[in-house]
């Protein structure tokens, strides 16, 4: 793949725009009963969110000693909330993550939460087509105009992985930006000759029968791939680091649930977001897995890199904590 020049991304601009000077409060934070350290963190209302959300319902941050609120935010809002000290760990991916470390915001991953495993067709996040479309594969992308939320995000930088190990040249594709919610409209109107669509608008658009999917993300991606992890600034976990580990091994506990008790989990995404319970139980969610492999934290580094977002790889030991 041959770099490309490319403008900073919108939100990629506001983390680089923030200092090292703003960090979260470096001392525990003790509950008012039962000795818990209370500690805050931002995420996003999305269904992969409910990993964490079951845990706290089964007390398993309680069981680790930590009294855990979770304050749900807009994307652009999560990085600066941890920056002021809004919040103590802040949902992430692991582009985002990258992209903001070489911006200097010390912002790293205490622990990966989910990854994209290695079943392709159940990953939540698909190349979608119009049904009778002339794109058959990866390879009929070439010199196309594909949806994307926004530039150089987690969904079209693994689309272009993809395209890589397929032999495509990502350059040839245009990708343009389209909110999730009018891909099916923009695909039907010709504005896109294809979408990379999440859930929950991927089960959405394929139970309307008029979008197919083509092929996910994911094909160009190793199993233990980092996805969605949580994160938190240099400082607060140098002056904190029983309380990480606590919450490491809290987060641990939560994905063995999680694994295990698929039904619940799936029951509290209602609860934060506006799906339906009979839509919470058919979306796929990416696969939960703790695992921090510095392999693919560093394919994804080269990834930015080619791509022309990052002049220089961020060395992964920087970017997140060993297990």
């Amino acid at each position: 793949m041959r770099v490309r020049t490319a403008v900073l991304p919108p939100a990629l601009a506001v983390l680089a725009a923030l200092t090292t000077t703003a960090c979260a409060s470096s001392e525990k934070k003790e509950a008012e009963s039962g000795g818990l350290v209370k500690v805050n963190l931002a995420a996003m209302a999305i269904g992969q969110t409910a990993t964490i959300v079951a845990a706290k319902e089964q007390g398993i941050f309680e069981k680790h000693g930590i009294d855990l609120e979770i304050s749900y935010v807009e994307p652009a809002a999560l990085v600066p909330a941890l920056m002021s000290g809004d919040a103590d760990f802040v949902w992430t991916n692991a582009p985002a993550l990258l992209a903001a470390r070489a911006n200097n915001v010390p912002l790293k991953s205490v622990t990966t939460v989910s990854v994209a495993g290695d079943d392709p067709a159940s990953f939540p996040i698909q190349v979608m087509v119009p049904k009778g479309s002339d794109i058959k594969s990866l390879k009929d992308l070439g010199g196309k105009e594909v949806g994307t939320a926004s530039l150089f995000q987690l969904n079209d930088l693994a689309l272009m992985e993809s395209l890589d190990q397929a032999g495509v040249d990502a350059q040839s594709v245009k990708f343009v930006e389209i909110p999730f919610p009018n891909m099916g409209e923009a695909l039907k109107a010709g504005r896109a000759d294809a979408i990379i669509a999440t859930e929950p608008f991927t089960t959405i658009m394929k139970s309307e029968g008029k979008v197919v999917p083509l092929v996910s993300v994911s094909e160009g991606l190793t199993p233990t791939t980092p996805i969605s992890s949580i994160g938190s600034s240099d400082k607060f976990i140098g002056a904190n680091s029983e309380l990480i580990e606590d919450f490491r091994a809290a987060v641990d506990e939560a994905a063995d649930y999680a694994v295990t008790h698929d039904d619940e989990v799936r029951a509290t995404i209602p609860k934060m977001t506006e799906l339906t319970p009979e839509l919470s139980e058919v979306i796929s969610l990416a696969p939960v897995d703790t695992t921090d492999d510095p392999a693919a934290w560093n394919a994804w580094s080269e990834l930015l890199v080619e791509v022309g977002v990052l002049d220089k790889k961020v060395d992964s030991a920087d970017a997140f904590l060993a297990d």
